[in-house]
Protein backbone atom coordinates (compact mmCIF):
# COMPACT_ATOMS: atom_id res chain seq x y z
CA UNK A 1 0.00 0.00 0.00
CA UNK A 2 1.57 3.72 -0.93
CA UNK A 3 0.45 4.70 2.12
CA UNK A 4 2.04 2.35 4.49
CA UNK A 5 4.96 2.68 1.91
CA UNK A 6 5.74 6.37 3.35
CA UNK A 7 7.02 6.11 7.19
CA UNK A 8 9.88 3.79 5.23
CA UNK A 9 10.24 7.10 2.65
CA UNK A 10 9.86 9.84 4.96
CA UNK A 11 12.68 8.97 7.58
CA UNK A 12 13.98 11.36 10.04
CA UNK A 13 17.31 11.41 8.23
CA UNK A 14 15.74 12.00 5.22
CA UNK A 15 14.03 15.53 6.81
CA UNK A 16 17.46 16.54 8.01
CA UNK A 17 19.56 15.55 4.75
CA UNK A 18 16.98 17.73 3.23
CA UNK A 19 17.44 20.60 5.75
CA UNK A 20 20.90 20.20 5.63
CA UNK A 21 20.87 20.72 1.92
CA UNK A 22 18.21 23.76 1.25
CA UNK A 23 19.89 25.49 4.41
CA UNK A 24 23.85 24.38 3.72
CA UNK A 25 25.01 27.07 6.25
CA UNK A 26 26.07 25.71 9.54
CA UNK A 27 24.44 26.91 12.71
CA UNK A 28 27.17 30.17 13.93
CA UNK A 29 28.75 30.71 10.52
CA UNK A 30 29.67 33.88 9.97
CA UNK A 31 26.75 35.30 7.48
CA UNK A 32 27.31 36.60 4.06
CA UNK A 33 24.04 37.96 3.26
CA UNK A 34 23.99 37.95 -0.46
CA UNK A 35 25.34 34.42 -0.73
CA UNK A 36 22.72 33.40 1.54
CA UNK A 37 20.06 35.23 -0.69
CA UNK A 38 22.12 33.75 -4.04
CA UNK A 39 21.85 30.23 -2.55
CA UNK A 40 17.74 30.71 -2.04
CA UNK A 41 16.69 32.39 -5.17
CA UNK A 42 19.70 31.03 -7.93
CA UNK A 43 20.21 28.01 -6.77
CA UNK A 44 23.45 25.75 -9.20
CA UNK A 45 22.13 23.15 -11.45
CA UNK A 46 24.30 21.27 -9.52
CA UNK A 47 22.41 22.16 -6.14
CA UNK A 48 19.55 21.44 -7.77
CA UNK A 49 20.15 17.81 -9.20
CA UNK A 50 21.43 16.82 -5.41
CA UNK A 51 17.58 18.14 -4.22
CA UNK A 52 16.06 15.98 -7.28
CA UNK A 53 17.94 13.30 -6.18
CA UNK A 54 17.45 13.50 -2.59
CA UNK A 55 13.35 14.21 -2.33
CA UNK A 56 12.13 12.75 -6.04
CA UNK A 57 11.95 9.39 -4.63
CA UNK A 58 9.32 10.81 -1.18
CA UNK A 59 7.58 12.98 -3.93
CA UNK A 60 7.22 9.81 -5.84
CA UNK A 61 5.36 8.09 -2.93
CA UNK A 62 3.12 10.69 -2.10
CA UNK A 63 1.50 11.23 -5.61
CA UNK A 64 0.45 8.22 -5.82
CA UNK A 65 -1.96 8.42 -3.34
CA UNK A 66 -5.27 10.65 -4.44
CA UNK A 67 -4.59 14.26 -2.83
CA UNK A 68 -8.17 13.49 -0.93
CA UNK A 69 -6.06 10.80 0.81
CA UNK A 70 -2.71 12.51 1.69
CA UNK A 71 -4.90 15.54 3.09
CA UNK A 72 -5.84 12.87 5.70
CA UNK A 73 -2.85 12.00 6.47
CA UNK A 74 -1.07 13.60 9.77
CA UNK A 75 2.13 14.38 8.21
CA UNK A 76 3.11 15.29 11.02
CA UNK A 77 3.75 11.49 12.28
CA UNK A 78 6.92 11.20 10.36
CA UNK A 79 8.29 14.26 12.67
CA UNK A 80 9.30 13.14 16.26
CA UNK A 81 7.94 14.56 19.31
CA UNK A 82 7.24 18.68 18.95
CA UNK A 83 9.47 18.51 22.57
CA UNK A 84 12.01 16.99 20.59
CA UNK A 85 15.12 18.99 20.10
CA UNK A 86 15.41 18.46 16.28
CA UNK A 87 12.24 19.19 15.83
CA UNK A 88 12.13 22.32 14.30
CA UNK A 89 14.81 21.45 11.73
CA UNK A 90 13.19 17.94 10.48
CA UNK A 91 9.60 20.36 10.14
CA UNK A 92 12.07 22.69 7.83
CA UNK A 93 12.76 19.58 6.06
CA UNK A 94 9.88 18.08 5.95
CA UNK A 95 7.63 21.64 4.15
CA UNK A 96 10.69 21.75 1.80
CA UNK A 97 9.83 18.61 1.37
CA UNK A 98 6.38 19.79 -0.04
CA UNK A 99 6.61 23.58 -1.10
CA UNK A 100 10.56 24.16 -2.18
CA UNK A 101 11.30 21.14 -3.26
CA UNK A 102 9.01 21.00 -5.49
CA UNK A 103 8.71 24.43 -6.93
CA UNK A 104 12.59 23.74 -7.84
CA UNK A 105 12.49 21.12 -9.32
CA UNK A 106 9.40 20.13 -11.29
CA UNK A 107 8.63 21.73 -14.58
CA UNK A 108 5.89 20.85 -17.38
CA UNK A 109 3.16 18.19 -15.80
CA UNK A 110 4.80 18.49 -13.11
CA UNK A 111 3.70 22.06 -12.13
CA UNK A 112 0.15 20.95 -11.73
CA UNK A 113 1.46 18.74 -8.75
CA UNK A 114 3.54 21.75 -7.04
CA UNK A 115 0.67 24.00 -6.86
CA UNK A 116 -2.26 21.46 -7.22
CA UNK A 117 -1.03 18.35 -4.89
CA UNK A 118 2.01 19.42 -2.77
CA UNK A 119 1.05 23.06 -1.74
CA UNK A 120 -2.17 21.99 -0.08
CA UNK A 121 -0.15 19.53 1.87
CA UNK A 122 2.39 22.25 2.51
CA UNK A 123 -0.59 24.84 3.61
CA UNK A 124 -1.80 22.27 5.84
CA UNK A 125 1.26 21.03 7.53
CA UNK A 126 2.39 24.84 8.05
CA UNK A 127 -0.75 25.83 9.91
CA UNK A 128 -0.28 22.62 12.73
CA UNK A 129 2.97 24.34 13.09
CA UNK A 130 0.73 27.60 14.32
CA UNK A 131 -1.62 26.09 16.01
CA UNK A 132 0.92 24.26 18.68
CA UNK A 133 1.20 25.50 22.02
CA UNK A 134 3.38 28.90 21.87
CA UNK A 135 6.96 27.33 23.14
CA UNK A 136 6.95 24.43 21.12
CA UNK A 137 6.15 26.44 17.44
CA UNK A 138 9.19 25.24 15.52
CA UNK A 139 9.67 29.18 14.35
CA UNK A 140 10.25 30.77 17.89
CA UNK A 141 13.76 32.14 18.68
CA UNK A 142 13.99 30.47 21.65
CA UNK A 143 14.12 26.88 20.22
CA UNK A 144 16.91 27.70 17.97
CA UNK A 145 18.88 30.02 20.18
CA UNK A 146 18.84 26.70 23.02
CA UNK A 147 20.20 24.61 20.45
CA UNK A 148 23.55 26.85 19.67
CA UNK A 149 21.95 28.86 16.62
CA UNK A 150 22.37 32.59 16.50
CA UNK A 151 19.92 34.99 16.27
CA UNK A 152 20.75 35.37 12.45
CA UNK A 153 20.69 31.77 12.39
CA UNK A 154 17.34 31.64 13.45
CA UNK A 155 15.94 34.87 11.20
CA UNK A 156 17.05 33.28 7.91
CA UNK A 157 15.28 29.66 9.03
CA UNK A 158 11.59 30.88 10.95
CA UNK A 159 10.84 32.45 8.05
CA UNK A 160 11.18 28.91 6.14
CA UNK A 161 8.59 27.78 8.67
CA UNK A 162 5.39 30.04 7.45
CA UNK A 163 5.89 31.09 4.07
CA UNK A 164 3.87 27.94 2.69
CA UNK A 165 0.89 30.27 3.64
CA UNK A 166 2.19 32.86 2.04
CA UNK A 167 1.99 30.51 -1.24
CA UNK A 168 -1.99 29.18 0.21
CA UNK A 169 -4.51 31.34 -2.10
CA UNK A 170 -7.20 30.57 0.65
CA UNK A 171 -4.87 31.95 3.49
CA UNK A 172 -3.87 35.22 1.56
CA UNK A 173 -7.43 35.41 0.48
CA UNK A 174 -9.37 34.79 3.94
CA UNK A 175 -6.82 34.98 6.76
CA UNK A 176 -4.46 37.74 5.47
CA UNK A 177 -4.16 39.08 8.36
CA UNK A 178 -2.44 35.98 9.92
CA UNK A 179 0.90 36.30 7.53
CA UNK A 180 1.36 40.41 8.33
CA UNK A 181 1.47 39.04 12.28
CA UNK A 182 4.14 37.24 11.27
CA UNK A 183 5.89 40.22 9.12
CA UNK A 184 5.49 42.35 11.92
CA UNK A 185 6.59 39.77 14.47
CA UNK A 186 9.62 39.62 11.79
CA UNK A 187 10.08 43.04 11.39
CA UNK A 188 9.94 44.60 14.92
CA UNK A 189 12.61 42.19 16.43
CA UNK A 190 14.77 43.03 13.52
CA UNK A 191 14.53 46.53 13.92
CA UNK A 192 15.12 46.16 17.94
CA UNK A 193 17.99 43.85 17.23
CA UNK A 194 20.13 45.91 13.98
CA UNK A 195 18.82 49.52 15.35
CA UNK A 196 17.72 49.82 11.95
CA UNK A 197 13.97 50.81 11.14
CA UNK A 198 12.99 48.83 7.92
CA UNK A 199 13.06 51.67 5.02
CA UNK A 200 10.10 49.99 3.67
CA UNK A 201 7.95 50.87 6.03
CA UNK A 202 6.58 54.15 4.17
CA UNK A 203 5.40 52.49 1.60
CA UNK A 204 3.85 49.70 3.27
CA UNK A 205 0.18 51.11 2.32
CA UNK A 206 1.40 51.88 -1.46
CA UNK A 207 2.89 48.24 -1.68
CA UNK A 208 -0.41 46.34 -0.48
CA UNK A 209 -1.96 48.11 -3.83
CA UNK A 210 0.71 47.43 -6.28
CA UNK A 211 -0.17 43.94 -8.23
CA UNK A 212 2.75 44.36 -10.15
CA UNK A 213 5.38 44.50 -7.31
CA UNK A 214 6.13 41.22 -6.62
CA UNK A 215 7.23 40.27 -10.26
CA UNK A 216 9.07 42.86 -10.19
CA UNK A 217 11.16 42.06 -7.06
CA UNK A 218 11.15 38.35 -7.69
CA UNK A 219 12.72 38.94 -11.28
CA UNK A 220 15.11 41.58 -9.12
CA UNK A 221 16.19 39.22 -6.54
CA UNK A 222 17.39 40.30 -3.38
CA UNK A 223 19.84 42.89 -2.12
CA UNK A 224 23.75 42.22 -3.45
CA UNK A 225 24.77 45.22 -1.57
CA UNK A 226 23.89 47.15 1.51
CA UNK A 227 20.86 49.78 1.87
CA UNK A 228 23.37 52.54 2.94
CA UNK A 229 25.75 50.70 0.85
CA UNK A 230 29.15 48.15 1.58
CA UNK A 231 28.34 44.71 2.05
CA UNK A 232 24.79 43.55 2.20
CA UNK A 233 23.40 43.12 6.18
CA UNK A 234 21.32 40.64 8.05
CA UNK A 235 18.52 43.84 7.74
CA UNK A 236 19.32 44.33 3.96
CA UNK A 237 17.53 40.86 3.44
CA UNK A 238 15.35 40.12 5.96
CA UNK A 239 13.69 43.54 4.97
CA UNK A 240 14.02 42.58 0.95
CA UNK A 241 12.06 39.20 2.30
CA UNK A 242 9.13 41.14 4.36
CA UNK A 243 8.33 43.17 1.78
CA UNK A 244 8.56 40.37 -0.86
CA UNK A 245 5.93 38.31 1.08
CA UNK A 246 4.04 41.51 1.55
CA UNK A 247 3.54 42.49 -1.82
CA UNK A 248 1.78 38.78 -2.74
CA UNK A 249 -1.65 40.68 -1.08
CA UNK A 250 -3.15 42.96 -3.67
CA UNK A 251 -2.86 39.83 -6.33
CA UNK A 252 -4.86 37.82 -4.18
CA UNK A 253 -7.24 40.37 -3.06
CA UNK A 254 -7.55 41.70 -6.42
CA UNK A 255 -8.06 37.94 -8.06
CA UNK A 256 -8.72 35.56 -5.28
CA UNK A 257 -6.06 33.46 -6.50
CA UNK A 258 -2.41 33.99 -8.54
CA UNK A 259 -3.82 34.35 -11.56
CA UNK A 260 -0.11 33.24 -13.32
CA UNK A 261 -0.92 29.52 -11.77
CA UNK A 262 -4.31 29.04 -13.76
CA UNK A 263 -2.60 27.20 -16.75
CA UNK A 264 -0.99 24.98 -14.52
CA UNK A 265 -3.73 24.00 -12.86
CA UNK A 266 -6.41 23.88 -15.31
CA UNK A 267 -8.33 27.31 -14.20
CA UNK A 268 -9.93 29.27 -17.15
CA UNK A 269 -8.67 33.02 -17.02
CA UNK A 270 -10.83 35.81 -16.70
CA UNK A 271 -9.87 38.44 -19.23
CA UNK A 272 -9.20 40.81 -16.37
CA UNK A 273 -6.54 38.38 -15.01
CA UNK A 274 -5.05 37.85 -18.78
CA UNK A 275 -4.23 41.10 -19.44
CA UNK A 276 -2.90 41.40 -15.82
CA UNK A 277 -0.49 38.20 -16.56
CA UNK A 278 0.30 40.19 -20.35
CA UNK A 279 1.33 43.22 -17.84
CA UNK A 280 3.55 41.29 -16.02
CA UNK A 281 5.30 40.27 -19.55
CA UNK A 282 3.83 36.73 -18.79
CA UNK A 283 5.37 36.31 -15.40
CA UNK A 284 5.92 32.33 -14.22
CA UNK A 285 4.11 31.34 -17.31
CA UNK A 286 5.86 28.16 -18.76
CA UNK A 287 4.81 25.24 -20.86
CA UNK A 288 2.88 25.97 -23.73
CA UNK A 289 -0.62 25.69 -24.71
CA UNK A 290 -0.85 22.10 -25.41
CA UNK A 291 0.13 20.87 -22.16
CA UNK A 292 -2.31 23.21 -20.54
CA UNK A 293 -4.67 22.38 -22.63
CA UNK A 294 -4.02 18.61 -21.64
CA UNK A 295 -4.04 19.67 -17.57
CA UNK A 296 -7.63 21.35 -18.11
CA UNK A 297 -8.97 18.33 -19.67
CA UNK A 298 -7.07 16.23 -16.69
CA UNK A 299 -8.81 18.33 -14.31
CA UNK A 300 -12.24 18.25 -15.66
CA UNK A 301 -12.26 14.85 -15.57
CA UNK A 302 -10.41 14.46 -12.14
CA UNK A 303 -7.53 12.76 -13.44
CA UNK A 304 -3.67 12.84 -12.26
CA UNK A 305 -0.78 11.43 -15.02
CA UNK A 306 1.65 10.07 -13.23
CA UNK A 307 3.97 12.60 -11.54
CA UNK A 308 7.06 12.80 -14.36
CA UNK A 309 10.71 13.23 -13.64
CA UNK A 310 12.53 15.78 -14.74
CA UNK A 311 15.13 14.43 -17.24
CA UNK A 312 17.32 17.62 -16.67
CA UNK A 313 18.39 15.92 -13.30
CA UNK A 314 18.20 12.20 -13.71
Amino acid sequence: MAIDSLASIITPKLLLDVYNTYIDYPKGMSHNWAELGDLFFNSTPERLKTIYKLIFPAMKALSKISLAQALSLDLTQYLPPPSAQDYPEQAIGLLFLLDGGPRDVLDGYGLRYVYGFFDPLAEKLALQFQSLPSHLRPHRKGRWLSQGYTVEDWAIRQVCLWVSLVHSERVMREEPDRVRSLLEHLRDFVESYTGVVDWNRQTDKADEEDLFLFPKMAREGPPTKGHAGGETRMEDYTYFMIRLIRCHLPIVRKFGRYPYRNPVLGRESTEEEKEYVKGTGNFAVGGNEELWEKVARDVKEGRWEELPRNQEYE
